[in-house]
């Protein structure tokens, strides 16, 4: 038996998104947001962002990604972000994707031990 201990849901930043019809997500975009931007704008956007996703997230981050193309094109997005438990789905699914890579490491580790006792049961 194992002991193992039950995992618990996790707590932390998650990209705040909108679905559409065919529950598809995407990131919500701050709009209009550029270099040099005045302080009110950003308030007044994250206001906006708030009401609208405040029952869904406790806090809400931003984060300025610096994206670089060819040449010396070069751009900022913004990505934001809420403070949040995770869903029942997605803990589900990193319960699964744990439990798959231990039974991996299960079977690397059982391979290699029947690899072993085959080898060192001949010297005998």
């Amino acid at each position: 038996m194992s002991s193992k201990k039950k995992p618990a849901k996790l707590t932390g930043w998650y990209p705040v998104q909108w679905y559409d019809k065919k529950n598809c997500a995407y990131p919500v975009q701050m709009s209009e947001l550029r270099h040099g931007i005045e302080f009110n704008d950003l308030r007044s956007e994250m206001d906006r962002i708030q009401a609208e996703y405040g029952d869904k997230f406790e806090k809400f981050n931003i984060e300025r990604v610096t994206k670089y193309g060819y040449g010396n094109d070069e751009w900022d997005e913004y990505h934001v972000q809420g403070w949040r438990e995770e869903t029942d789905d997605e803990f589900a699914a990193r319960v699964g994707e744990v439990a798959a890579r231990e039974a991996q490491i299960e079977a690397r580790e059982r391979a290699e031990f029947e690899r072993l006792k085959k080898k060192f049961a001949t010297e005998s």
